[in-house]
């Protein structure tokens, strides 16, 4: 059976298309996150956290932005409350100069916390793309309760993307849970070519990461950022709670994450 597993999956694929199957892989993905959080208890933790502390970001590039009730309960929120989320990128993203850019653009948004993040930073324009709509919703909430503008679409591809940035200056944000070297073809990294790219890469093996390299290589300065252990210790606010380690190092299924950061040859500006 195991062995059936991946041609089942390109059956069903090939059958349903890319945006419907990319849509039902998202929905199953978080709902078996959502059943994973309940069971551990986080989803409550979530919300007592949000009751001690409030539901601004504490720290990080995002401090000071609100967290909505709905996204609270329906994740482990602490991390992003607390500003310990994806730490390791915080100071490429405080680097960035947001107001230059002509568009930001978050790709597998979810419930918002880059694509308003980016807005309240002060990004000019900002379109989110996200196939969950249960997340969109929570999304626009955010928005709305940081008062800022995000234009909530659903599906991204290439040459949609392309559209959108060619002839810009961009940030170009991916979370797309494996589709990103369907999205990011030849066609679009040249329209890329003047914009930064924060690619969040989901990989069994090498394969993706050498795909991407090669195709970006070319144009901009590619740096590679691994996840790192999170020090409860670092956090005040954790300090009395049981496992406090566990809350900041939730925030992800894949403990060996990597992500890709592609900046345009002659626009490089330091890494953090």
């Amino acid at each position: 059976m195991p062995m059936l597993m991946p041609v089942l999956k390109h059956a069903v694929h090939t059958l349903l298309g890319d945006r419907n199957y990319t849509r039902l892989v998202s929905r199953r993905s978080r709902d078996y996150q959502l059943r994973l959080l309940r069971e551990q208890g986080l989803l409550e933790r979530s919300v007592e956290f949000s009751r001690t502390f409030g539901s601004r970001v504490l720290h990080g590039p995002f401090a000071g932005m609100r967290y909505p009730a709905a996204a609270v309960a329906s994740r482990n929120a602490i991390p992003k409350l607390l500003g310990a989320y994806e730490m390791e990128l915080h100071g490429w993203i405080s680097s960035r100069p947001w107001r230059s850019y002509d568009l930001a653009i978050d790709v597998g948004a979810a419930e918002g916390y880059y694509a308003v993040g980016m807005a309240t930073l002060g990004a000019k324009q900002v379109i989110s793309f996200e196939t969950d709509e249960r997340e969109t919703a929570v999304l626009r909430e955010m928005a709305r309760d940081n008062e800022v503008l995000v234009q909530c679409l659903t599906w991204a591809s290439s040459d949609i993307l392309v559209g959108l940035t060619e002839n810009k200056r961009c940030f170009v944000l991916s979370d797309c849970e494996g589709y990103e070297t369907q999205l990011f073809t030849p066609e679009l990294v040249a329209a890329l070519q003047v914009s930064d790219v924060l690619i969040e890469v989901h990989e069994r093996a090498q394969e993706v990461t050498d795909l991407l390299t090669e195709r970006f290589q070319r144009s901009h300065r590619l740096t590679c950022v691994r996840a790192q252990r999170r020090d409860p210790a670092d956090f005040e606010e954790l300090a009395g709670y049981p496992e406090p380690a566990k809350l900041v190092s939730e925030e992800r299924s894949n403990p060996l994450q990597t992500w890709m950061i592609a900046e345009p040859l002659g626009r490089v500006a330091k890494t953090s």
